[in-house]
């Protein structure tokens, strides 16, 4: 939450596992991304009859941290994907003969980072700055969650200065290519990009703000996500600094022990019969 800010910003980081729980926040994700690089930067190539902006990368591994607001509204998204998985860079892609000169990192400890979003303009520059920065300590923070030490990306040129200046070191994977827009020629880089720990990015962000880095729910089935417990943890988060705050985050946790020890109790008397 940053003080004297635009609101509560928060980051979530949907996956596979709990991406039941965040089917608006998605949808609105796919439309800003079709609104940024389709409309805005004229990428032909994504153009879609929906309005969505959907492509082969968005995989059933694919984890996306999306910064919200308190409302759910969606401000700041990034697309990840592992090494092992689908992605853009990968061995034989279009992508990676056009870009990637040099080696490219794959395995458990190398993910790929696309189609970041950076925050709402409209909003002026300060929300832009706080939601790009969050975004950026909540990637920071996935990686130290999954032991990741190498993110591989294909940047725009002027993105990769945003990166460096969040504290990241940036390594090309081969030289800039130009490449045509409806807007005009355009110029991009693969790189590899290795994270800085959380805590880090976080002292180096120039926005002054307070409560967890990034919120990561608990799984959920398509069939019940909206009944399990842990679904409150998503309203308590962004006030975790509150007494309130933690006093509903302790009971939405003991929830979610009581849920999942129930579903242990079911099998064992499943397993018994």
């Amino acid at each position: 939450m940053k003080e004297g800010g635009t609101g509560s910003l928060l980051s979530h980081c949907v996956t596979p596992a709990n991406r039941p729980r965040y089917p608006d926040q998605l949808d609105q994700m796919f439309r800003q991304r079709h609104a940024l690089f389709v409309e805005r930067k004229g990428w032909r190539e994504l153009r879609r009859a929906d309005g969505r902006d959907i492509d082969a990368y968005d995989g059933d591994e694919t984890v996306y941290i999306i910064v919200m607001g308190d409302a759910g509204e969606v401000f700041a998204s990034a697309r990840l994907n592992p090494t092992w998985s689908r992605h853009q860079l990968e061995q034989g892609s279009d992508f990676r003969a056009a870009y990637a000169q040099h080696p490219v990192p794959c395995g458990p400890k190398a993910w790929e980072c696309s189609r970041l979003i950076g925050g709402d303009g409209r909003l002026g520059r300060e929300h832009v700055t706080e939601s790009f920065g969050r975004l950026m300590v909540a990637v920071g923070e996935f990686c130290r969650r999954r032991s990741v030490t190498e993110i591989i990306s294909i940047l725009e040129t002027a993105a990769v200065t945003q990166f460096q200046t969040q504290g990241y070191r940036c390594e090309p994977l081969g030289l800039p290519v130009r490449f045509e827009t409806d807007k005009g020629p355009s110029d991009a880089i693969a790189t590899i990009i290795r994270p800085r720990p959380a805590g880090a990015a976080r002292d180096g962000s120039p926005s002054m703000w307070v409560g967890p880095a990034m919120f990561e729910a608990a799984s959920a089935s398509r069939a019940n996500a909206d009944g399990q417990p842990g679904f409150a943890l998503l309203e308590s988060a962004a006030e975790i600094m509150s007494e309130e705050g933690q006093r509903r985050a302790l009971r939405a946790i003991h929830g979610v022990i009581e849920w999942e020890l129930a579903g242990v109790q079911e099998m064992q008397r499943r397993a018994a019969n």
